[in-house]
């Protein structure tokens, strides 16, 4: 057998593998506003064998932080289909930051030492999740009240610009993305994601801000595009082959 054939063969054997062996990549998208002051979040998830991983990102500019209620403080999405029973565990990692700049708010200080927990290390874990149902409550990087909420990233001793002194009530922040890493039995690659909701501020209850996602334009995962790229090739050398 030649060598294009050879080619041919192993290029429809991968397009046509399970789809199950790949990651799918869902992204939501939500911008609001809250007493004036403007809201944004992203939350981009892949999802795989057994696994949810999720990136939670403030999409505010820098010269748009005022206050904490513009911080991201939960976030809880809906998978599909449904995973009976649903439990799990895993891990969430961000960079802290201190904002106490008296008697200038907003300057950021990185920090390797979580000022409401004592914890010496950005990364926490998550011993489960709540959920109701097959709908997930993920609290950003916080444990009983919504302690390192997330701010847009910014360079280690910048200034959020416009922050009011009160920001500084609620240290340490999450300087950046907020990443998760949950681990599901019965999640796959084609476990989708649905119904997200972004929460930000310190309310509870009634009190608290919440913004609706939207789905946005999905990327394909390299796996997905060296797939395509494959079966294109192969494609073309059989085109080639009848000329």
């Amino acid at each position: 057998m030649k060598f294009s054939s050879k080619l041919y063969v192993a290029a429809l054997t991968l397009a046509l593998a399970p789809a199950t062996s790949w990651a799918l990549a869902i992204s939501f998208g939500g911008s609001g506003t809250t007493a004036g002051l403007p809201l944004g979040a992203r939350a981009d998830f892949t999802t795989s064998a057994n696994e949810i991983d999720l990136v939670l990102t403030n999409t505010l500019g820098i010269g748009d932080i005022r206050s904490s209620v513009q911080a991201i403080s939960d976030i809880t999405f809906t998978i599909v289909p449904s995973v009976v029973p649903l439990t799990g565990t895993g891990t969430a990692a961000g960079q802290f930051g201190d904002l106490t700049g008296n008697p200038t708010p907003g300057i950021v200080t990185y920090q390797t030492t979580d000022s409401q927990t004592g914890n010496t290390t950005p990364i926490r874990w998550i011993a489960g999740f709540s959920n109701t149902g097959t709908t997930i409550t993920l609290e950003a990087l916080g444990g009983g009240m919504p302690s390192q909420m997330i701010l847009p990233f910014i360079a280690n001793g910048g200034t959020y610009t416009n922050a009011n002194n009160g920001i500084q009530n609620f240290n340490s922040y999450v300087i950046g993305p907020g990443t998760f890493d949950l681990s599901i039995p019965g999640i796959t690659a084609d476990t989708t994601i649905t119904s997200v909701t972004f929460s930000f501020g310190t309310g509870t209850g009634a009190e608290t801000v919440t913004i609706p996602g939207t789905p946005l334009p999905s990327v394909p995962e390299p796996a997905t595009l060296g797939l395509l790229g494959l079966g294109l090739a192969a494609l073309g050398l059989s085109r080639k082959r009848k000329h």
